[in-house]
């Protein structure tokens, strides 16, 4: 699911968002220190992949 040009949510099974993709992160971004980045209102649950 793309939210706009640069930014895309990977959305797995169960409609649970897996990843977010920042596309051409280097234009996006510039180039030194990544920008803190703050996600609000995303519902999430935590899943534990340990043995």
């Amino acid at each position: 699911m793309r939210l706009n040009d640069e930014i895309a949510l990977n959305i797995g099974a169960g409609e649970v968002l897996v990843g977010v993709e920042i596309l051409d992160a280097k234009e996006v971004l510039g180039s030194g220190q990544l920008p803190q980045v703050v996600l609000e209102n995303i519902p999430f649950q935590v899943v534990s992949t340990a043995a």
